[in-house]
């Protein structure tokens, strides 16, 4: 019974003192600030299509590389989401260069070249073939097989 009481007296609010009145300062309401959505991954203006099967090593590479690079305004400092890259250089290649710290994942989340970057693939380049350059330009601004480094149309997918 005892156990009661000091239950029932231990839940008891304790007194207050009664509170001053507070006078309230005179404010403004502003209004609720938008939640911000992403937006979607945007084509890039320069790039129209991903190329099914893209070189993966050689000089066919460094010039398919350089296009999408030129393409996709990095060399300017361009900001590129990575929905965008993949498809242009996939996923390997952006962990690869990420590591290498050719490429850097902004706060934003988007992707830019690095300083040093920028001079490895610009080094990189200079061994590229120009008609190579040239046509892997082409197909990734048009969206259309040249004949040459894309024969095949079915290897073109739009972006």
């Amino acid at each position: 019974m005892n156990a009661q009481v000091i239950h029932a007296e231990a839940t008891k609010p304790a007194k207050k003192a009664a509170a001053k009145p507070v006078a309230k300062a005179a404010t403004t309401k502003k209004p609720a600030a938008k939640a911000k959505v992403a937006p979607k991954a945007k084509a890039p203006k320069g790039i129209k299509c991903m190329v099914a099967n893209r070189p993966g090593s050689g000089v066919l590479l460094f010039a398919y590389t350089e296009a999408a690079l030129q393409l996709l305004g990095m060399y300017e400092g361009a900001e590129v989401e990575k929905a965008v890259l993949a498809k242009v250089m996939g996923l390997t290649a952006i962990s690869y260069h990420t590591a290498k710290a050719t490429l850097v994942r902004l706060d934003n989340g988007r992707y830019a070249l690095t300083k040093a970057g920028k001079a490895f693939f610009a080094e990189r380049a200079t061994k590229a073939i120009a008609a190579d350059l040239k046509g892997w330009t082409k197909v990734l601004s048009t969206g259309k097989a040249d004949g040459v480094v894309v024969k095949n149309p079915d290897m073109l997918t739009a972006i």
